[in-house]
């Protein structure tokens, strides 16, 4: 009995050494895998290995190519989820809509920024070099260049639509309509009103406590809104008081515009104005002859715009009643139809007017691009030519040369402007290029027809700007010297035909 007690605490002993060898194993092991873990992470060995074991459903990058990018040019590398107004898709590529999209926000300051599109890479550098798409010279790709690629990079850097409403004048955004409190009602006179401005009607404006005396001026009337149109001084300023205001209103160019101020600084008319009301975007109060607004179609509801490019069978078309213009229009024209067709038509062409149905509905079967030309090269001068391209079904691109800076005041890639390119060879050139390239061409046309011309913020809602001025801007004491501000330089001579 003796033996067999002696015996059997040294089993237990022996029992509990091995269990603290194991334990100490366990440790050792433990620790190793700690130690391994923080190596493999400051190395970059986890995130390789996790990403190639966790499932990823789709690609960040093809997500990207379905909507452009919500908020180009943050200062921030984070992934943000963001729902964002439907953009362009790749018409040659299925059409499933993406509710949301994963956007990179981009930092501004990096000096290379590589985007992945439909698999294939467009790389954007700091580097300077002619673009081969024909876009200003800003915008810069690599040496294998690709205009779709270079457009669906313009779309997704424009995209901000909010953005877009605080710069592009010509942009109609809904605004939050003001709970007004009517605690006085201004009195309008239209001088000289033509007969295609209609009568004012205050009624269906946010703000309308205005009243309309149409060419009638009494000591009762706030502004005097004077059409310069023709205006010479044989037509005699009426009887004014102190308190009243008198705004210049026009809509012709200078060379059209006919004043007698244009040409002398003595004419009564020169230092009659206190303010301006005229398609100039510098205007006190802007009237342009139209706006463009934002109003795309759900994408299950947009046609196939490679089907419509591949229907086309023909170039540009140009219809024109004034064939000798100050911006030499006519000629440049000729030079495009050395390297493209062109088909003219109106009192420089083929007998078709712009009133035609038949006519009109030619333009967006048969053509790719309508020359949207002004008569003449002067600032901010854009009419209605331009607007009615953006009508509902009017499935075609617009060419547009005039005085206005279009980069800057209109979408972008909804339009050709031909003052990025040195000649009419070179626009043509660009052209013919687009033409060729079914893909691009179809992304100018989709997105295009995301926006549309709203004439009741151009023209049509002069009376409406009107009473939104005098209820928010303040009294200023100022005089226009009119011959300066709309005479002096404020249009060109072209140069770029040859």
């Amino acid at each position: 009995m003796v033996k067999e007690e002696n015996r059997l605490p040294r089993t237990a002993h022996r029992r509990e050494s091995a269990l603290s060898r194991k334990a100490i194993g366990l440790l050792v092991l433990i620790t190793s895998f700690v130690c391994f873990f923080f190596l493999a992470t400051y190395i970059g060995t986890v995130p390789t290995i996790l990403s190639s074991t966790v499932p990823v459903k789709e690609e960040v990058s093809t997500v990207l190519s379905r909507d452009p990018d919500p908020h180009p040019g943050a200062n921030t590398a984070t992934l943000t989820t963001t729902k964002v107004p439907e953009g362009p898709r790749d018409v040659s590529k299925d059409n499933t809509p993406a509710a949301a999209v994963v956007a990179p926000v981009v930092n501004t300051t990096s000096s290379t920024t590589e985007r992945k599109s439909a698999g294939t890479n467009t790389k954007i550098t700091n580097e300077t070099e002619p673009s081969e798409a024909g876009f200003p010279a800003n915008v810069t790709v690599s040496k294998n260049k690709n205009i779709s690629d270079v457009i669906s990079s313009e779309l997704r850097q424009s995209a901000d639509l909010i953005g877009q409403c605080d710069r592009l004048p010509f942009l109609a955004c809904d605004q939050t309509k003001l709970n007004v409190s009517v605690t006085k009602q201004f009195r309008v006179s239209v001088l000289r009103r033509p007969y295609w401005l209609k009568a004012f009607n205050f009624q269906q404006c946010d703000y309308s406590n205005c009243l309309f005396d149409d060419s009638q001026v009494t000591e009762s009337t706030d502004l005097v809104i004077v059409y310069v149109g023709g205006l010479n001084d044989n037509y005699r300023p009426p009887k004014r008081w102190p308190h009243q205001r008198y705004a210049a209103a026009v809509w012709e160019s200078p060379h059209h515009t006919g004043a007698s101020f244009l040409y002398d600084n003595h004419s009564v008319w020169n230092h009659a104005f206190n303010l301006t009301a005229t398609y100039r975007t510098d205007s006190d109060i802007f009237l342009p002859y139209s706006r463009l607004r934002f109003q795309p179609r759900p994408l299950k509801e947009r046609p196939n715009y490679i089907e419509i490019a591949q229907r086309k069978k023909k170039t540009a078309a140009w219809f024109v009643s004034n064939c000798e213009t100050p911006s030499r229009r006519r000629e440049y024209v000729r030079e495009l139809q050395k390297y493209i067709d062109v088909d003219i038509y109106g009192a420089c062409g083929q007998p078709c007017s712009k009133d035609n149905p038949d006519c009109l509905a030619q333009l967006p079967r048969l053509y790719m691009f309508y020359l949207s030309f002004e008569n003449s090269i002067c600032t901010d001068y854009v009419t209605e030519k331009l607007f009615k391209l953006f009508e509902p079904e009017m499935h075609i691109v617009p060419v547009v040369r005039g005085g206005a800076n279009y980069d800057q005041h209109l979408p972008k890639n909804t339009f050709v402007n031909a003052a990025n390119f040195k000649t009419a060879k070179d626009l043509a050139l660009h052209l013919k290029k687009l033409a060729g390239d079914l893909k691009a061409y179809s992304k100018l046309l989709e997105y295009k027809d995301m926006y549309w011309s709203d004439g009741s913020q151009g023209i049509d809602g002069t009376a409406c700007y009107v009473c939104k001025f005098l209820n928010t801007k303040p009294v200023e004491s100022k005089v226009y010297d009119m011959k300066a501000w709309m005479g002096d330089n404020h249009c060109r001579e072209p140069n770029d035909i040859t």
